[in-house]
């Protein structure tokens, strides 16, 4: 397709496996098919592991929709995080490959001024092009209702490190902000050398239990707080998370927040229950197959999706209601066809 104008444009960052190249081609989609028609999306994929498959496939989506993909192999950079050991972290589900982002801060074009941030299980189901970071701000995230709701627990390694003395002087100003989705200006943040103050807090944790999340708050959230802008809360809305509770103790009100989760820009499949691996998610499951149906990958997920709509009882009620399935009987090869109960035999060749 005839590419659009490249100065109204917006950057964007993912990262992820080979495990997770089709996956993260469904979050680029999503970002697509709501973006306004003449804006231009720079999407930078720091990647491990992608075969010349994986990137053939998610570079079709060039001939889609107005976007460039750029590959960036993580392989020569992923040194840098040597000394961390992802046994160390406290959460199983954490891998090593989340502080991939934070090589965005120094390993992006010299081009690249502000730039979002996106985790591949998310679904973004609005126009990011109307979101702004003000020019004396440096760095955008959304805070986080449950763990604000919970701090004392959730966060309460805050309470002990230094870094965080802000947070538990005055936790509504300094608030904990979640890291799946935010937006950056790159270029303030190679001025204030934010990579390298990044890896030297690694160096001195190098297994916090949010670990890169942690990090991000220390600089950002804490160190640069009058730097920091808050995203409203629809634009990192968890699909598994309790929202019929009171939400008293963020910065802004419960209704604020109760509407917001009812009406998300950003939805974010944290946690174990994935729309691609199962149904167990508590609300925007079918989001997902929305525009997974709309990429490129859906003839491959097709069979997953009528796997996990016909699961279990159901399932068996389908085969029970119709299945076809070959008897051989005396040399001869039969098909046996069932419909409602009653079977039909149909000889074929043995």
């Amino acid at each position: 397709m005839e590419k659009g104008n490249k100065k109204n444009s917006i950057n964007i960052v993912l990262t992820g496996d080979a495990n997770y190249s089709k996956v993260m081609g469904v979050t680029i989609v999503s970002v697509l098919e709501n973006l306004n028609k003449n804006c231009f999306a720079n999407f930078y994929l720091y990647t491990e592991g992608f075969t010349n498959e994986d990137i053939s496939e998610i570079k079709k989506i060039e001939s889609i929709y107005n976007c460039e993909i750029i590959i960036i192999d993580v392989g020569e950079y992923i040194k840098i995080f040597d000394f961390v050991d992802q046994k160390d972290f406290k959460n199983s589900y954490i891998s090593k490959s989340c502080l991939y982002r934070l090589l965005m801060f120094k390993y992006l074009p010299e081009n690249v001024e502000k730039c979002f941030y996106i985790d591949s299980d998310i679904i973004v189901d609005g126009d990011l092009s109307i979101l702004n970071l003000p020019d004396n701000k440096m760095f955008a995230a959304v805070p986080e209702g449950y763990a604000m709701q919970h701090r004392e627990k959730i966060l309460e390694h805050w309470y002990r490190l230094p870094e965080y003395s802000n947070f538990v002087k005055d936790p509504i100003k300094y608030t904990h902000f979640g890291a799946g989705f935010f937006l950056a200006d790159i270029k303030k943040a190679k001025q204030f050398n934010v990579f390298a103050q990044i890896v030297e807090l690694l160096k001195k944790y190098p297994a916090m239990p949010y670990a890169d999340q942690d990090i991000l708050n220390a600089i950002f959230g804490q160190k640069y707080q009058e730097y920091m802008f808050y995203l409203p809360p629809e634009y990192n809305v968890f699909s598994d998370q309790n929202y019929n509770m009171v939400y008293d103790r963020l910065p802004y009100s419960n209704e604020i927040f109760q509407n917001a989760c009812l009406n998300p820009v950003v939805i974010h499949f944290a946690g174990i229950n994935k729309p691609w691996v199962n149904n167990h998610c508590n609300r925007f499951w079918n989001k997902w197959w929305i525009y997974c149906n709309k990429s490129p990958w859906k003839f491959y997920y097709a069979p997953k999706y009528i796997s996990i709509i016909c699961g279990g009882e159901f399932k068996k009620i389908i085969q029970n209601i119709f299945s076809v399935r070959n008897e051989f009987s005396q040399n001869v090869k039969r098909k046996v066809i069932t419909i409602a109960g009653v079977k039909f035999k149909i000889k074929s060749q043995a």
